[in-house]
Formats: structure tokens, C-alpha cells, sequence
């Protein structure tokens, strides 16, 4: 159990080192500029290169440090891709993004019954009426952002009743991160391909690397073609996601509040009754 826990905290120690301590970081950030990256490798293996000595390099003395803020740079470089891509398909974000148009009055992708229950439900949660402002549409964007901005960071922080919204958070983020990277993972599959095929046009050896290279490439060209759809797609998911979360915390806040209100009672009915004044 100890030599458990110590792996395990080493681990988590390694992790936070590298910037990458949280599962959103890690899938949204780093992964996909780790991928871009690995589309080198069969260009890598077609060329002989030592990769296990040159990692066994990288751990060593100043090479940890290199490869440290190797892996901040890529996974803030993949955020920042991310953003622009984000800022090109929601001009107005985060007002247009699925999340918060779904909520403004002027939108007709939900019934009036759902947004209403949706509003009742913000309102308890976080007390912010955007019902009562309704008519007037730049301050009901306000109030519906203000209200979602509370809800990610007071309501649904590590709750349990959030991990879903989590993991399609993060889904999102590595589909829109990944998309940022386009231009550089189509150019790194296009050098690893050529390189590939150069090589094996020289020592007529090991077509598996080229063919592979090749396929990597074709993949990399129709995933550039249908990105842009596929980031707007999560981001549905992960409004559908968001609204089932509400709901759920809304539930359990009333029921948390029913509680509350029958031990009150119940209390209430226990005490006893007070006795009048003697008269004088």
C-alpha cells in the first residue's frame, strides 16, 4: 500500500511538473499537440533515428527541464489555436456559443415550457432572474452569461453530479484545440510522408513507414475538411450536457432544501409550548 502511494503521488507530482496536472488540461491542451507531433514518427523511424536513447537524454540533467517547458509551450500554443478557431466559428462568444443561445429568449431551439424551467431553475440556483428581463435581449445576454459563469464556477465545481459535463468539456476542447492545430499537423504529415517516400526512393527499404506516412496524411486531409463541423458538433454535446447537469443540481437542491425545511418543522412541533405570564 505505501509503495502504492508513493508511485501514486509521484505520479501527480510528475503530472503538475509538466503543467499538466488536470485531466482538462491534458485532453484538451497537450494531446492534441502531442499528436500533431507524433505525426513525425514514421519520417523518424524511416531515418534510423535513436528515439529511446534520445528520450533517455531528454530525463537526464537539463534535458527534463527543455522537455518541461517543451510541453507547457505546446499545450499553451494548442490553447491559443484553439481560441482562434473558437473566435472564428462563435464571432459574438460567448453569446452565440450553443450554451447560452439556447437560454436567450430570442432563440427557438427550446420550448418556452423548457426555458422557463431552465430560468426557475438558474434563479435558485444562483439568483439571477434573466425571466424578468427577458424583453430587453443585450442585457438578457448579460444576465444568462453572468448566470452560466456562476454556475461553472460555484454550482458545478467539483461536483459529482458534473462529471459528464466535465468530460464532454474536455472533449470539446480537444476537438477545438486540435482544429487551431490544423495547419501545422497537415504540414507535419506532408514532411513526414515526403520524407518517407525520399528515403525508401534511396535505400529501397521498409515500405511499411511510407505506406503508413501516406495514410496518416490522407487521414490528416479529410479530418481538415470536416473539423470545423465536428468542433461545432461537440459543442452541442456539450450543451446538452450542460442543461442535464442544471436539471440535476436543481433537483437535488430542492430536495436538499425539502430536508431542511422538514427537520425545521419537525423541530418546530418538538418544542414546548409557552406558558403564559402569571398574572399579578
Amino acid at each position: 500500500m505505501t509503495n502504492d502511494g508513493t508511485k501514486k503521488t509521484l505520479g501527480n507530482a510528475t503530472l503538475k511538473f509538466f503543467n499538466i496536472e488536470s485531466p482538462y488540461r491534458r485532453t484538451a491542451r497537450f494531446y492534441p499537440a502531442l499528436v500533431t507531433v507524433a505525426l513525425l514518427l514514421p519520417a523518424a523511424l524511416m531515418l534510423g533515428i535513436p528515439l529511446s536513447a534520445w528520450m533517455v537524454t531528454m530525463s537526464a540533467g537539463g534535458g527534463l527541464v527543455v522537455a518541461t517547458a517543451a510541453v507547457t509551450l505546446l499545450s499553451h500554443l494548442s490553447a491559443a489555436a484553439g481560441n482562434r478557431v473558437q473566435a472564428k466559428l462563435y464571432p459574438r462568444w460567448p453569446h452565440d456559443s450553443p450554451t447560452n443561445l439556447r437560454l436567450h429568449p430570442a432563440d427557438e431551439s427550446s420550448s418556452k415550457q423548457q426555458k422557463e424551467k431552465w430560468y426557475e431553475a438558474i434563479l435558485r440556483l444562483t439568483g439571477i432572474d434573466i425571466a424578468r428581463i427577458a424583453s430587453d435581449h443585450r442585457e438578457a445576454e448579460r444576465a444568462i452569461n453572468d448566470a452560466l459563469v456562476i454556475l461553472r464556477t460555484k454550482v458545478f465545481h467539483d461536483n459529482k453530479l458534473a462529471e459528464r459535463l466535465n468530460m464532454h468539456n474536455a472533449d470539446y476542447g480537444q476537438v477545438r484545440n486540435f482544429a487551431g492545430l490544423r495547419l501545422v499537423w497537415l504540414l507535419t504529415s506532408f514532411a513526414s510522408c515526403a520524407i518517407c517516400w525520399i528515403t525508401y526512393g534511396v535505400r529501397r527499404d521498409h515500405l511499411a513507414f511510407p505506406v503508413v506516412s501516406s495514410a496518416l496524411f490522407v487521414a490528416c486531409l479529410l479530418a481538415a475538411i470536416v473539423i470545423n463541423d465536428y468542433v461545432r458538433h461537440t459543442a452541442r454535446h456539450y450543451a446538452d450536457s450542460f442543461f442535464g447537469t442544471l436539471d440535476a443540481c436543481d433537483e437535488a437542491y430542492q430536495a436538499k432544501s425539502k430536508r431542511k425545511g422538514n427537520v425545521s418543522a419537525s423541530a418546530a412541533s418538538m418544542r414546548p409550548p409557552e406558558t403564559p405570564p402569571a398574572s399579578s
